[in-house]
């Protein structure tokens, strides 16, 4: 095959999940160790800080973090499908703050009445729902709506 011409490989995350899960098992053992990653992370914060540019420092706190997911009992189809959702959610998030500046910019917290935040919803869905109820205090109004009839 010619050097030059590229394979069409699609990147698998569940396999590469499981993988992963397997070499670092072996090679640091099981258990949580929420502590030494979250350590190891603030480590690679700093290399970050030092280096921008290093693609390889981003990675590894990918790596660290997906690390830390499957060690809390999350399976590789779990994780997945989280990264799906939250990035889902982010989407539907309203983002305030100055996003010109070198600065975190947060998301605007919708609190339903119960003061439980509302996410996942995009702004346009939170007027539909007339007192800006969160999902469980919806279907809660909802079956006793039902039960009433």
């Amino acid at each position: 095959m010619d050097e030059s011409v590229k394979e069409d490989v699609r990147f698998n995350l569940e396999e590469w999940l499981v993988q992963q899960e397997s070499w670092s098992r072996r090679t640091f053992g099981s258990g949580r160790r929420t502590n030494g990653i979250c350590k190891h992370i603030e480590m690679e914060l700093t290399e970050i800080l030092d280096s921008p540019d290093d693609l390889m420092e981003w990675i590894d706190i990918i790596i660290l973090a997906l690390d830390g997911a499957w060690r809390t009992g999350h399976t590789s189809d779990e994780i997945c499908t989280a990264l799906q959702d939250k990035q889902r959610i982010n989407i539907n998030r309203t983002w305030d703050g100055d996003k010109s500046k070198d600065c975190p910019v947060e998301h605007t917290k919708l609190l339903c009445k119960c003061g439980k935040e509302i996410i996942g919803m995009p702004h346009r869905s939170v007027v539909l729902l007339e007192d800006g109820e969160c999902d469980d205090c919806h279907k809660k109004n909802i079956d006793m709506f039902v039960e009433s009839l």
